[in-house]
């Protein structure tokens, strides 16, 4: 045993030691029981910013939020989900357009002319006051008379202005059929008084009513514009249907995938802040045996190295927590940041891995079924070939020419000299001339570089669609397959990486006894110690991507959106795996 002086030499000459000495007595030397484990697990992330004094000071103040909240909240808030949402009301707003053609259309005139005819003669002298005075009622010259041969008292002519009024009133109905034909129904009546002609014929009413029928036989027939519009927005309709549960599930899967991001990354701090723990632990040890004389001084310099560094990496990992918290809040759709000594929650822990492998992997290809089967992107895909199937349609037949059939009828009647009678009166015929009228219409473009330019474009859209429907799908098995086998690989090394764990904690155990016993190298329990933190620090990442996992698959075989026994759609369990659920698709 090394004599006092020389120990008391190294205190006064090692400014070093004092540090160590002072962080010794500022860690806590006391029995820890699970519950404050527990605890510590929850709150001690929040360090060096804040942290409560009690367990129950915590618990009041801390916020609780499950993954159903958060998802919930994701839902409600997050402006992605309202854009897409959106986009299916834009698409029924044009869908509703596109119906627009066929609704019947009614028009209504009721025109009223009045019209003053000069009887001027061209033998009298003119009058410039014809130019100065427009308004009859002010022109001394001017008499108004319906009979243009007024004369004054003297017997000779007066100048006069004859006032000819016409009234009209149409009406016309017109529809149109999703297989081109157009019919249309007119109703007119004309009233005429004319002071210039002789009774009867000065006062003249005619009724009109016809109706016309154009059928396209070619080009229009069937497939015309209108109807394929509207069959293609319809299609749009339910496309922008799926798309939005995609992107819905796609959110869900990413407010998913951050919580548990969260939730490792607390306890991924809790681990550093344990290792660094242990780290002082292993300076304080290597501290005694330096003053005991056991060990020389140079000894101290690489557990204090080893601790400088797992500070560097727990200020690291607060910072983590701090991102990813801010991260979930921002796809929560919460706009409000925190500071790092505001964050107070309390959140879902990981779930244990209940794995049955062998039910798993019999239950793969049900997966991928399912997926296929039911998967918003394939059925998205799925509908753009038949919308460019539409189109293609569409095109061949603009390419036809155009040869359309008319035919017509109407009926006329003429009540003469009845000023009157009703506007309407000449629509009460009983005695109608009935005409009867038909026209073909034929028309062909001589070369036809729109109809085929048309075609070639539409024909190549469809394929385009056909190939990016296999992409989707072969894109889809992969992912799924993919998915399916780290969920089988994760739980496997989740399983590994506790008995890792558990093996270098016995390891560990055993190297501080012969540590004491001067057996064991402190750069060999270094190792371990170091060996053991990355051992724990992978279970939680493993964990981590397990449940994360988990979604992913649900994402992969759309089952993130669960549908209830009334067909309606809610949030499924993002916690475990969809195996037996049942779907009304």
């Amino acid at each position: 045993m090394k004599p006092p002086k020389k120990t008391a030499f190294i205190l006064v000459k090692q400014p070093l030691i004092w540090l160590v000495l002072a962080a010794y007595f500022c860690i806590p030397h006391r029995s820890v029981s699970t519950e404050d484990i527990l605890l510590e697990q929850r709150y001690s992330w929040q360090q060096p910013f804040h942290k409560p004094k009690t367990k129950e000071a915590f618990l009041e103040s801390a916020q609780q939020l499950t993954i159903k909240q958060a998802l919930l909240s994701t839902l409600e808030n997050q402006p992605a989900v309202k854009i897409s949402q959106m986009n299916v009301g834009i698409q029924m707003g044009v869908a509703e357009i596109a119906i627009a053609p066929f609704d019947p259309l009614i028009s209504v005139n009721l025109p009223n002319a009045n019209e003053l005819t000069d009887n001027f003669d061209p033998l009298e002298p003119f009058d410039p006051l014809d130019f100065v005075f427009p308004d009859i009622a002010l022109h001394p010259l001017y008499t108004y008379s319906d009979d243009v041969e007024s004369t004054d008292s003297n017997g000779n002519p007066i100048r006069t202005l004859t006032q000819t009024i016409r009234t009209t009133a149409f009406v016309q109905l017109i529809k149109e059929l999703r297989n081109g034909t157009l019919f249309t129904l007119t109703a007119s009546v004309d009233r005429l008084h004319d002071p210039s002609q002789n009774p009867p014929q000065n006062n003249v009413n005619k009724g009109l009513i016809s109706f016309r029928v154009l059928q396209p036989l070619l080009n229009g027939f069937l497939y015309g514009s209108h109807a394929m519009t509207e069959i293609e927005q319809q299609l749009l309709l339910e496309m922008a249907y799926w798309n939005n549960l995609q992107d819905i599930s796609q959110t869900i899967l990413d407010t998913t995938t951050l919580y548990w991001e969260l939730v490792a990354a607390i306890k991924l701090l809790q681990i550093q802040k344990e290792a660094e723990m242990r780290y002082a632990r292993i300076s304080e040890k290597t501290l005694d045996l330096i003053n005991a004389g056991e060990l020389a001084f140079a000894e101290l310099d690489q557990p204090l190295a080893q601790l400088a560094a797992q500070k560097t990496s727990t200020i690291l990992a607060e910072d983590a927590v701090y991102m990813a918290y801010h991260n979930l809040k921002f796809a929560m759709g919460d706009e409000n940041v925190c500071l790092p000594m505001d964050i107070n929650l309390i959140l879902e822990d990981f779930y244990p891995v209940r794995f049955n492998s062998e039910a798993y992997q019999k239950q793969m290809d049900s997966f991928l079924i399912t997926a296929l089967d039911f998967r918003y992107d394939i059925q998205s895909a799925l509908i753009g070939i038949e919308a460019a199937d539409v189109n293609l349609k569409l095109a061949y037949n603009e390419w036809l020419p155009t040869l359309n059939v008319i035919s017509e009828t109407s009926q006329h009647a003429v009540k003469w000299g009845q000023s009157a009678k009703d506007l309407f009166s000449s629509l009460d015929m009983k005695h109608p001339e009935t005409d009867y009228f038909s026209e073909v219409d034929f028309s062909v473009p001589l070369f036809n570089d729109k109809g085929v330019g048309g075609i070639i474009e539409q024909y190549a859209a469809k394929w385009q669609a056909i190939y990016e429907m296999q992409l989707t799908s072969q894109q889809a098995i992969k992912d799924i397959r993919n998915a399916l086998v780290d969920q089988l690989a994760l739980a496997k090394a989740l399983k590994q990486v506790n008995y890792e764990v558990e093996d270098f904690q016995e390891v560990i155990r055993n190297k501080n006894i012969l540590m004491g016993e001067g057996k064991v190298t402190i750069f060999e329990l270094l190792t371990y110690e170091d060996q053991l933190t990355g051992a724990l620090n992978n279970r939680i990442t493993i964990h981590k991507q397990y449940m994360q996992n988990i979604a992913k698959v649900r994402f992969l075989t759309a089952t993130l959106i669960n549908e209830r026994d009334d067909c309606s759609l809610g949030l499924a369990d993002v916690t475990r795996l969809p195996l037996g659920e049942v779907t009304c698709r």
